[in-house]
């Protein structure tokens, strides 16, 4: 089983949502070379919390997370198929057509490789190993995949996974750098690798906007970024880490009291809210109310909801950004055998940060993997557009 170093919170059961009345990826492509697709924000719940690549989250404690779902048109006969954008992993793999699906059927579309004239099969196995035994499993393609099914955006003979072996509804969409993929020691070009030695963006490097709670759509700009989403000065922060693209974590103020940190850092689409260590997570959450750590669940329980709204801020090199932790909480904490243990944080320990959608749905965040950085400022929530190569 191979245990992967990226970030992706994956789920064992079918999303309470059907292609029905998802978005089409609304793509457009500039001669300043970048993309801008739009992506289905979809509240989804899970059955354990959560099977994942590197054990992040407990496999006994229930969860809901938020998934990002656009559309991609693979093969000759543009099948579409819909995938989750996560940027804490570097594959792209879709569920083939005779896996099943979880529920006997697939909501989000899957890959028929039969009815590709371009499909080629590398004989490649693919495999990723999830900490509760579950396993994704398939055989690594080539064959033509467009955004949005737009001519402009089409990559031919790319290289992803059909998952033959899945209990997922969708496939993944892995954007993160090709030192993360699933056939280290060895890389092939993903996706940004191949939109920029393509042509389709100069810049080897996207941006990504979540968009306000209750917003039903987000956006991606690969090779870009849009000025009027961005509320003030736009920081880059150095990579501290090729692999997982983490960053620094300077300190975290909460009630007044400031944290220094100094730890790792990683601002993930995959991750349902965030984990924090040990010690930073302990110092958070003392301005909650009677808060301790549960050893046996990895989560912070707490007595009641006060203060569950109290502005927290973490602290970058010349940046910071302010959002709360009442998202996470929940007023009884279940583990998958029904045992309670009342109020509580679906929040875990880890031994470096995860940023997740509690944090990033507050910024506007720049992965540039030409330059090494990851760039964050607090996002501004309008309908207005100014995109702009990075």
């Amino acid at each position: 089983m191979q245990f992967k170093f990226s970030v992706l919170f994956s789920v064992a059961t079918y999303l309470v949502a059907s292609v029905a009345g998802a978005a089409v990826p609304n793509l457009e492509e500039r001669d300043s070379k970048f993309l801008s697709i739009s992506f289905e924000k979809i509240q989804g719940s899970a059955n354990s919390s959560v099977v994942t690549k590197r054990g992040i989250y407990p496999n006994d404690l229930l969860n809901e997370r938020i998934y990002y779902i656009t559309y991609l048109d693979i093969g000759s006969n543009k099948q579409s198929i819909g995938v989750d954008i996560d940027t804490g992993s570097s594959d792209l793999w879709v569920p083939d057509v005779n896996a099943g699906g979880p529920h006997g059927s697939w909501d989000y579309g899957s890959y028929n490789p039969g009815q590709s004239s371009t499909a080629r099969n590398t004989g490649e196995p693919f495999q990723i190993g999830y900490v509760d035994g579950t396993q994704i499993e398939g055989t690594y393609y080539e064959d033509t995949v467009s955004l949005g099914n737009s001519v402009q955006a089409t990559i031919k003979n790319f290289q992803f996974a059909d998952a033959t072996t899945t209990t997922l509804d969708y496939g993944i969409f892995g954007i993160g750098r090709d030192l993360d993929e699933t056939t280290q020691p060895s890389v092939y070009p993903n996706f940004l690798d191949r939109l920029k030695s393509d042509g389709l963006i100069a810049t080897k490097g996207y941006s990504i906007f979540l968009n306000e709670a209750g917003a039903s759509q987000g956006t991606v700009i690969f090779g870009g970024k849009d000025l009027d989403k961005i509320d003030g000065p736009l920081v880059a922060q150095p990579i501290v880490n090729d692999q997982t693209l983490a960053i620094t974590l300077g300190s975290v103020t909460v009630n007044g009291q400031t944290f220094q940190s100094g730890d790792d850092s990683v601002l993930d689409t995959g991750t349902t809210t965030a984990a924090f260590t040990r010690e930073l997570g302990d110092n958070i959450f003392s301005n909650y109310d009677n808060a301790r750590f549960n050893g046996d669940l990895g989560v912070w329980l707490v007595d009641s909801d006060a203060n569950i709204d109290q502005p927290v801020t973490f602290n970058f090199n010349g940046i910071s950004i302010t959002t709360s932790l009442a998202s996470a909480y929940t007023n009884d904490v279940i583990d998958k055998y029904g045992n309670s243990y009342g109020p509580g944080f679906n929040i875990i320990e880890y031994n470096f940060n995860l940023l997740g959608d509690i944090f990033l749905s507050q910024a506007y965040v720049v992965y540039n993997y030409d330059a090494n950085t990851v760039s964050i400022a607090k996002a501004k929530f309008t309908s207005s557009s100014n995109q702009v190569p990075l």
